[in-house]
């Protein structure tokens, strides 16, 4: 049996980030000036800038994962990309172990963002 829980936040694109200490967010001018900054250092490829930045400037139609669905195996692996994909409103099918605070994390994810999650459940359980 698979039961499905919706979201309860409206969608909006995620920002993109700058350093990992600070998660400075960073849009628009700024995004672009650092863009540049990247290539020009050469941490980055100048078509790989294009293309954030071609993102960036289309998130609507490039970010929109609600027609999406990820099967995501240990759902809330510290690595994993459940709190992303969430955040654009993707449907996840999520398993993980049996374990409370483990639902109880995805629960909590899914009812902060505008995804879905859909997740197995023991037979006879409503």
């Amino acid at each position: 049996t698979l039961n499905i829980s919706y979201g309860g936040g409206e969608y909006q694109g995620k920002p993109y980030y700058l350093g990992r200490e600070n998660m400075k967010k960073i849009s628009g001018v700024e995004l672009r000036e650092q863009l540049d900054k990247w290539v020009k250092y050469g941490t980055i490829e100048a078509s790989a800038a294009e293309s954030i930045a071609n993102v960036a400037n289309n998130k609507d139609e490039y970010l929109d994962l609600s027609n999406h669905y990820f099967i995501l195996l240990g759902a809330t692996s510290a690595m994993g990309p459940l709190y992303f994909l969430l955040s654009y409103g993707a449907n996840i099918i999520a398993v993980d172990l049996n374990r409370d605070f483990i639902w109880k994390k995805l629960f909590k994810a899914v009812k902060d963002s505008p995804g879905t999650l859909i997740f197995p459940v023991k037979k006879g359980v409503d």
